[in-house]
Parts: structure tokens; sequence; C-alpha cells
């Protein structure tokens, strides 16, 4: 038997949290960001000038104020970001029940300004540790039925997957790509083109295994007697994300909506629910073409409205996700 989910959140009641983060964060990060713009483009003007007249001194590359903006822009985009969550949270639905969140803002504050903190003294070495404790934050207030869900990820495996996935890649190819560079120089007519998307693809295959394991590790809730996890294989899964990601891009984005729904279908039915020796799988009923000419008719109002349709669409697309989204029972 299948008992589908549901999503009762309304865009109504969603815009006005979209438009606090518009106005307090989106808005004032564009113009910080313009107005560095502005100054650097400032800057290589006296650079100029200082070829030509000897006592001309170009301007420091980044005012002092910007880094403490930038800090503050984002404590405010996270501080609003709590209250979207508990509405997305409170907004699902399972057998005519919705889920209840009980985090405080005052508890999720401490959080928000420990983790900045510490992130920042140990150079972003923290933030496996910061992400854990958002999303244990967020998933251990939740709970069905008056049941709490319970997040058992560790920071330390996140910080091994950042580390092995991501940086050492990243390092890796930013140390073949001066190499290239280097190369690139001493030839008259380097196809410079070629090692463009040469270097795209391989950034591509890198973030493809990051990717993966991040939700992979995301998926460790306990529920009751329940473990909830996903239960794949990593070379499939990562060939799986790589192919949705590439074809997107082949694409120009014509084709994400449906890499979405792909991908969202093959996870849920990896996904399951095991206590002892039952296992409760959950799924997904994907009709792509319907799918995804629904999904991309959202994308593309939120565009044209200059993102207002936001919360509209977002609802709209997490109601057809979860209402097509099942748990097996007996």
């Amino acid at each position: 038997m299948k008992n589908y989910f549901d999503f009762t959140l309304t865009g109504r009641k969603l815009f006005p949290i979209w438009f606090l983060l518009i106005v307090l964060f989106i808005v004032p990060y564009i113009v910080l960001l313009a107005t560095i713009t502005n100054l650097q483009h400032g800057n290589m003007n006296s650079i100029f000038d200082a070829a030509n007249t000897a006592n001309a001194q170009p301007a420091a590359t980044l005012p002092l104020y910007f880094f403490p903006c930038l800090i503050g822009l984002l404590l405010v985009c996270y501080a609003i970001i709590f209250f979207l969550k508990k509405l997305l949270i409170e907004g699902v639905v399972y057998k005519d029940k919705s889920l209840v969140f009980d985090g405080t803002f005052g508890k999720y504050l401490g959080i928000l300004l420990l983790g900045s903190f510490l992130t920042i003294i140990t150079l972003g070495i923290y933030i496996p540790w910061f992400t854990r404790s958002l999303a244990r934050f967020y998933i251990d207030h939740s709970a069905l039925d008056s049941q709490k869900f319970k997040f058992m990820g560790k920071g330390n495996k996140l910080f091994m997957i950042f580390l092995f996935t991501l940086i050492i890649p990243l390092i890796l190819f930013s140390v073949a790509a001066l190499f290239v560079t280097k190369f690139v120089e001493t030839v008259d007519s380097p196809p410079i083109f070629l090692f463009m998307v040469v270097g795209y693809v391989v950034e591509l295959i890198i973030l493809a295994p990051y990717i993966y394991l991040y939700y992979k590790w995301m998926v460790q809730v306990n529920y009751k007697e329940y473990s909830i996890r996903w239960e794949t294989s990593f070379c499939p899964s990562c060939m799986r994300i790589l192919f949705e990601i590439l074809f997107s891009v082949i694409t120009f984005g014509l084709y994400f909506p449906l890499a979405m729904i792909r991908l969202y279908r093959y996870f849920a039915g990896k996904t399951i629910a095991a206590s002892g020796e039952s296992e409760r799988r959950f799924g997904f009923d994907c009709d792509p073409f319907k799918d995804y000419v629904f999904i991309l008719a959202q994308i593309v109002l939120t565009v044209i409205t200059l993102s207002i349709y936001y919360p509209w669409a977002c609802c709209k697309i997490a109601k057809r996700l979860l209402s097509k989204t099942y748990l097996e029972t007996n």
C-alpha cells in the first residue's frame, strides 16, 4: 500500500518572508557588489594613472567595510531562512498530519552566531560541523504525530567528504590548470576554447561525487524505531548525477527541470526506512513530460516576474512532487 505525502503551504503565506529576503539581503547584496565593482574600476584607472604620474597611488583592492558588511548580510539571510524553513517544514503532510517544528529563533541564533564565529577563526575548517549543527537543529526539532526525528550525520564524516571530494580535487585541478596555462603561453595558436571546455567538464566530474555524498550524508535520520537512509551505490549514483548535469549544460538549462525530476525519482526510490529485518521503501510516481512542462512553466514565470512569483512557484512545485511521493506500508 502506498501512503502519499502532501504539501499545504501556499505562495501567499510564503511571500512575506520572501519579500523580506529580497529587501534585507538580495537588494543590499547587489548594491554592495555594484559598489565594489565601481571601486575596482576606479582602482584600475588609478593604476594606469600611476604609469604616467609618479605620485599617483592606486587605492586598496577592497574597502575595509566590505567583509563586515558581507558577514552582516549573510547573518541577516540566515536569520530570515529560519522563518522560511519553518514554514516549509510545517507545510509537509503525511497521512493527513502536518509536521510540527518547535525550534526557537533564540536557540537558532545562538547556533548561527557561534558557528559563524568558529568558521571565521578556523578559516573555514569548522564548516562541516556548522552544517551538522544547522541540520540537526531543523531535523531534531521536527516531529510527526508527536514523534520527533533525529539527525544522525556526523561532522567529521562531512569534513572527510569536503576534503576528499571537493578541496583536494579542486587544489589538484588548480595546480594542473596552472601548468596548462604556462604551456598554452608557449603555443602560437592555443585551442583556448577546447581547454575551457575540458576544464569545465573536469569541474563537473569533481562536483558529482561531492553532490552525491553530501546528500547521502544528509539522509541519515531516525524516526521512532526506523532508520531512514539511502540504499545506493557510489559509481552508478555519481554517473547518473553527472549525466543529468552535463545534459542540462549542453541544452543551456532547458533540460534542467527534467534532470531534477529524474534525480528526485531515482533517489526517492533508493530511500528506505529500515527497522530490524523490515524495510519500507519510498517512491515517486513520475509523469516525465507533464511534470517537466509544469516545472518549466513555474521557472519561466519566476524569471519573467523578476522572482516575485518565486513563492508560488516553490509551493506549487513542492506540492506536485510531494503529492506524488509515497511510503510503502504493509
